[in-house]
């Protein structure tokens, strides 16, 4: 439309570039013509404002129509099935965190008593001169500083507790339980491939696009059937081919986060199975320790010290089991489709 007016624009211009034999006729009849040409001109031009806005209208119309179709009943249940399983992995992380805190707590705790202890010791050492001031203040300073850091830890530990206490005996929350370290679980997904396949399969974001493609191909066909100007076609097959591209690198992303998840799985199960293999021969060691006080072996501030060091590397094997549970639990959402 907008070419055939281009052509009737020179064709109503050729009278202007021509030359005229009778010059006096020209100019008889130029004002009549100067006007009916303004007119032809005026009416054209008209038309074709008209025939644009009207393809602007039914652009943006029917993008509307589309638009509004997204968000359908399907989707916003997935959208509202996807929030309830991201919540319910937050407050589990949580959980696991307030267990971490719990067993930091029982470490500080032994921390504690071994620092007053060597204050104990220290002090008489001071009074029989054996020691000075300052060898005192330091040992204070410590057991201080352990005790403030024990308070924001028990702090911490209570308030976030509570919160996660709120959601204890609900369905679906069945992790919460008495805080001991958790014994991780088996996975939902029994290899990459079925964790590629789930996360894919069931993921938000791409089952939108992949809504939005098919509507866009049926409303293709429809204009097709309704043999509409081609600039519409053109645009709505534009906006398929980038639906299309989006997709295609959702779906290589979402396989790449799986990927690493999956390898990331891998390093914390091993690192667990070490830690687990630890924990035997620490407990040997803390009955060793307790013989060794028993026969006399060891003071009461040797004993304390070599406790809080079997304890502190038994607290790190906790972290460790925590941090597996966590990646557990994360692979176990992203086969629901949620990205962890």
């Amino acid at each position: 439309m907008v070419l055939s007016g281009i052509i009737i624009l020179i064709s109503l211009g050729l009278p202007f570039a021509m030359g005229f034999a009778n010059q006096s006729a020209y100019n008889a009849h130029s004002e009549t013509r100067a006007y009916a040409v303004a007119d032809e001109l005026e009416s054209l031009i008209l038309e074709m404002q008209g025939q644009i806005s009207e393809l602007q209208f039914n652009v943006q119309f029917l993008w509307a129509i589309v638009s509004d179709d997204q968000v359908d009943d399907e989707i916003l249940r997935r959208q509202a099935a996807q929030d309830a399983v991201t919540e319910r992995l937050m407050l589990q992380i949580e959980y696991y965190n307030v267990t971490a805190l719990l067993s930091n707590s029982e470490l500080l705790e032994r921390k504690i008593i071994l620092a007053e202890r060597y204050l104990e010791v220290e002090e008489v050492s001071l009074s029989l001169g054996e020691t000075t001031q300052l060898s005192v203040d330091l040992v204070y300073s410590e057991l201080n500083a352990l005790n403030r850091q024990n308070e924001i830890n028990g702090e911490a530990f209570r308030a976030r507790r509570q919160w996660v206490d709120q959601s204890r005996g609900l369905p679906g929350y069945e992790f919460i339980r008495d805080y001991t370290v958790p014994v991780p679980s088996s996975l939902q997904a029994n290899s990459l491939s079925a964790l590629k396949t789930g996360l894919v399969n069931n993921n938000l974001p791409l089952y939108t696009i992949d809504q939005q493609i098919v509507r866009e191909s049926e409303f293709l066909a429809e204009l097709v059937d309704m043999g509409v100007d081609a600039e519409i076609i053109e645009t709505v097959q534009a906006e398929i081919k980038r639906l299309n591209a989006e997709r295609e690198f959702l779906r290589n992303q979402l396989e790449l986060i799986a990927t690493n998840k999956w390898l990331s799985y891998h390093e914390a199960e091993v690192q667990y199975d070490l830690a687990v293999a630890m924990r035997p021969a620490l407990t040997a060691r803390l009955e060793l320790i307790s013989l060794m006080y028993d026969l006399g072996e060891i003071s009461t501030v040797e004993r304390l010290r070599l406790e809080v060091e079997a304890y502190e590397e038994l607290h790190n094997i906790n972290l460790v089991a925590i941090s597996f549970a966590v990646v557990v639990a994360e692979l176990d959402v992203m086969m629901q489709g949620v990205v962890a």
